[in-house]
């Protein structure tokens, strides 16, 4: 890495006359027609190119440079920002549609959102696939109505990431869910995502629920979790299922007083766990597989509780 000093913009070439690194140019290059510049560096005569293109409307002599990623923050009004410290009411949906606006406005894929509690009157479905990152120590939290869901990732949506950001409902008394809505998930993936550093607590469903039948134009195959928490919540921790969820990696998942299992598994071909986690769970965490070739690694489990329902008439493998 490289910063460099004494630059010169002439002819469409920038000139660094810096000893220290040597006499290099870097030249922007516009196609016949083309709106933006591509970017090529000549170090030895030899003008290669850096596979980088920079956005200049033609005739325009300043630079406009891609935004890489979309601070929320900058999108809040200041009553936003001091609902979403003190007393965590600001309006998380409003915000939302403001943050998926700036990502299709400056074509950026990644949000990063402030430390603080962000209020949604329901399930996020996003429209704009990206990567939505929280603080650390699960200090982004998302807060959502009883009975509904936390965030869908409907089909066609390709390329959701996830990252430190605190998911919940409304807990009743101790570590379950209020809500009784088996069909309102944490996170209710039909496309494949990545999830890394999430909680998902108090849902009246499963806190992630994997679901691709091969049916519905969803395929959430390569799916990929890690080092994330379903806690709490009245259906099952992870449930997995369908034809189109295979060769998923599951790596350090908590799943915790969940009101069903820790972990139910029902891909068509199998998917990989290692060094996962469940415990006091409201079936008991035994292994049994219906589906596919799974791999599991250091699966702790610390439960006997004996399963409520009739596990003959259940089908999928449970933990």
């Amino acid at each position: 890495a490289y910063q460099a000093t004494n630059m010169d913009f002439t002819n469409n070439q920038f000139r660094d006359s810096n000893p220290d690194a040597g006499q290099y140019t870097l030249y922007l290059v516009q196609a016949t027609g083309a709106t933006n510049h591509n970017l090529f560096i000549d170090c030895d005569d030899t003008r290669r190119s850096t596979g980088l293109a920079i956005d200049q409307p033609i005739g325009s002599t300043e630079m406009v440079y891609p935004q890489t990623y979309v601070e929320v923050a900058s999108l809040m009004t200041e009553q936003q920002r001091a609902d979403s410290i003190a007393g965590g009411t600001a309006d998380g949906s409003a915000i939302y549609v403001a943050v998926e606006a700036e990502l299709t406005a400056t074509g950026s894929r990644v949000a990063v959102w402030p430390a603080g509690l962000f209020v949604f009157d329901g399930a996020i479905t996003p429209t704009v696939p990206h990567k939505m990152v929280g603080q650390p120590e699960g200090n982004t939290g998302f807060k959502f109505p009883l009975d509904s869901s936390g965030i869908i990732i409907p089909a066609g949506i390709k390329g959701m990431h996830l990252h430190g950001i605190y998911f919940h409902s409304d807990p009743d008394t101790g570590n379950v869910a209020k809500s009784t809505d088996l069909t309102k998930h944490g996170l209710h993936m039909k496309e494949k995502a990545v999830v890394e550093y999430c909680i998902f607590r108090f849902f009246g469903g499963d806190g992630i629920r994997i679901d691709a039948p091969g049916t519905e134009s969803t395929n959430a195959n390569l799916w990929f979790i890690s080092e994330s928490s379903c806690y709490g919540n009245g259906g099952h921790g992870l449930w997995v299922k369908g034809d189109d969820v295979n060769a998923g990696n599951c790596h350090g998942l908590d799943c915790t007083f969940n009101g069903a299992a820790g972990f139910w598994e029902n891909s068509l071909l199998g998917n990989t766990y290692v060094g996962c986690h469940g415990s006091v769970n409201g079936w008991n965490l035994g292994k049994c597989w219906d589906n596919g070739y799974q791999y599991v690694a250091g699966l702790a489990v610390d439960s006997t509780t004996a399963p409520t329902p009739d596990m003959t008439s259940i089908e999928g493998p449970w933990y």
